[in-house]
């Protein structure tokens, strides 16, 4: 099998996983409530988060755009609902977000995905306004969480 329809198939996966967990996150209420707390805390020392040009990466299955209208939402996966589509270790070579036009660039749960992180925050810089923000939420690993992930990983549900 080439590496192309090996990475095709990975991806079609990928993207039926997404779209599964973004329907069973859209029908939990309970997880909409604690995804706009952390929303909310994750933007408290923005004034007028409302008013600012944010981007998210990952966004995939989040709910951002539901609570903050204004975020341009992306993703490496082709979904219909994202407002862009592309691979953020190439974000230096996207013009149609130009150098110096964001105030913040969010990532929740996603920076631990990235081949290569600390080159993608270096290129990323390049697109925040003087004083933008990266912000990301990333999981705490204790050795509590360590189990609860594992355990969670060894079932085959969702949410």
């Amino acid at each position: 099998m080439s590496t192309l329809s090996t990475r095709s198939g990975e991806q079609l996966t990928d993207r039926a996983k997404t779209l599964r967990n973004r329907a069973r996150l859209e029908a939990n209420r309970n997880l909409l409530f604690w995804y706009r707390e952390l929303y909310r805390d994750q933007f408290k020392n923005l004034s007028h988060p409302e008013e600012l040009s944010i981007l998210e990466i990952g966004s995939g299955t989040s709910p951002l755009k539901r609570f903050h209208s204004n975020v341009v939402t992306s993703d490496v996966l082709e979904l219909d609902y994202l407002d862009l589509v592309f691979d953020c270790h190439e974000i230096d070579k996207l013009a149609v977000i130009e150098d110096n036009s964001l105030d913040v660039i969010t990532l929740t749960n996603v920076l631990h995905h990235l081949k290569n992180p600390i080159d993608f925050l270096n290129s990323a810089a390049a697109k925040l306004k003087p004083g933008g923000k990266v912000i990301a939420i990333e999981p705490y690993f204790s050795v509590l969480s360590s189990l609860i992930f594992q355990v969670s990983a060894s079932r085959a549900s969702g949410f």
